[in-house]
């Protein structure tokens, strides 16, 4: 747990998500912190996560997001917005958006 860790709208996580009873590790980027109190466990993110290649769906998936997954390990980015505690992250990650010079 990364208490001491000041976080921002714009910063990119690896996070735990509770999925289908099971707690899988994504990427995402936070897009907005909530804080109910003083205390910062109480702090809560809201996270715009990332899809692997195979959480596509069927009509976005082709051989050349499939080959750009495999060997860049590419992730797509949704539209939506998940809330998580900032307990659940695990730690900041750099993502280079493909459009941009340089990485977050």
């Amino acid at each position: 747990m990364q208490t001491s860790i000041t976080y921002k709208a714009g910063d990119w996580i690896e996070y735990r998500y509770l999925q289908d009873q099971l707690t899988i590790n994504r990427i995402g980027r936070i897009t907005g912190v909530v804080t109910t109190n003083e205390s910062v466990s109480a702090q809560l993110l809201r996270i715009q996560p990332t899809r692997k290649f195979h959480e596509l769906s069927g009509i976005l998936k082709s051989n050349e997001r499939r080959q750009r997954s495999q060997l860049y390990n590419e992730l797509w980015l949704e539209e939506s917005r998940n809330t998580i505690s900032v307990q659940d992250i695990i730690r900041n990650t750099n993502v280079w958006i493909i459009d941009d010079d340089t990485p977050c």
